[in-house]
C-alpha cells in the first residue's frame, strides 16, 4: 500500500512538473557592445512593471522563464550604456531567443571636479561628486555607479579584498566604516561625495615617525584633519541628505 502511495506521488510530483514547465516559455541570449561586439556582463534583464529579472553573466548570457499567454516589455540596462526595450507576446510554449546590441551613452557630470593638487594649503578634495549627478546614472548600485565614474578609486569588491592597495578608506558622515558597505549606500539618499588621494612626498621618512596617526598622514594630499587614511591609496567621504 505504501509503495502504491509511493508511486501515486511521484507520477502526480512528475505531471506537475511537465505541465507547469509547457506554460513557461525560455527566454535567452546574449548582450553585446554594438560597436566591439564584445559581451557585456552585469546588464539588468528586468521584465518591465515587475521583480523579475536577471542579469547577464561574463559571457553576456541571460535565461529567464515566462508564463505564456501574455504579453511582456523585457528592459535591458547598464550604467554604461542607452537602455534596450524588447516587446514579446507569449501565445504558446516556445523558445524565444535574443541577441542585444547595447550602445554606450555620454554622460557628462557637471558637477565632478577633478583637480591638480599643489599643496596640502589647497585643502581641497581631488573629486567632489553632487547627489543629484548621482541620479543620472541611472544605476541603483552606488558601488556599480562609483566603479563607472571614478574607476582610479574604486575598484571591484573582490579585487579590494585580494588586494589592500585596490581597498580605500571610507567614511559616512565622518564615521569610519570597512569599504565593503559601500554597496548597501542608498544613492537616493546622497548629498556629494569628497574623495581624497594619497601622493608620495619627498624628503619624509615615514619610519622615523612616532605616531601612528602622523605615519598615516603621510602622502595625503589634503589635510581633511578628522578623516585619516587608514587603508589604500585614497579616503572617500559620504555625506548623507
Amino acid at each position: 500500500m505504501r509503495y502504491k502511495i509511493f508511486l501515486i506521488l511521484i507520477f502526480c510530483s512528475l505531471f506537475s512538473t511537465k505541465s507547469l514547465s509547457q506554460n513557461k516559455c525560455k527566454i535567452f541570449g546574449w548582450v553585446l557592445d554594438s560597436l566591439s561586439k564584445s559581451p557585456i556582463s552585469n546588464v539588468n534583464v528586468i521584465i518591465q512593471g515587475t521583480n523579475v529579472g536577471t542579469a547577464t553573466d561574463t559571457s553576456g548570457y541571460f535565461l529567464l522563464y515566462l508564463p505564456t499567454g501574455k504579453e511582456y516589455t523585457i528592459v535591458f540596462s547598464h550604467i554604461a550604456y542607452n537602455k534596450s526595450l524588447r516587446e514579446l507576446s507569449l501565445e504558446k510554449y516556445k523558445e524565444v531567443e535574443y541577441r542585444i546590441y547595447m550602445q554606450k551613452r555620454k554622460i557628462e557630470l557637471n558637477n565632478v571636479i577633478v583637480q591638480d593638487k599643489k599643496s596640502f594649503d589647497d585643502k581641497r578634495a581631488l573629486y567632489t561628486v553632487n547627489g543629484s549627478e548621482l541620479e543620472k546614472l541611472g544605476e541603483k548600485d552606488l558601488e556599480k555607479k562609483l566603479i563607472y565614474l571614478l574607476p582610479d578609486v574604486v575598484h571591484p569588491l573582490i579585487d579590494r579584498v585580494n588586494n589592500e592597495n585596490y581597498d580605500f578608506t571610507l567614511y559616512i558622515n565622518g564615521k569610519w566604516v570597512n569599504s565593503i558597505y559601500l554597496k548597501d549606500i542608498n544613492p537616493s539618499k546622497i548629498k556629494y561625495i569628497k574623495v581624497w588621494r594619497r601622493k608620495k612626498l619627498a624628503g619624509i621618512d615615514k619610519n622615523k615617525l612616532k605616531s601612528n596617526i602622523d605615519k598615516m598622514w603621510v602622502g595625503i594630499d589634503t589635510n581633511p584633519t578628522n578623516l585619516p587614511l587608514i587603508v589604500g591609496n585614497f579616503v572617500m567621504l559620504i555625506v548623507t541628505k
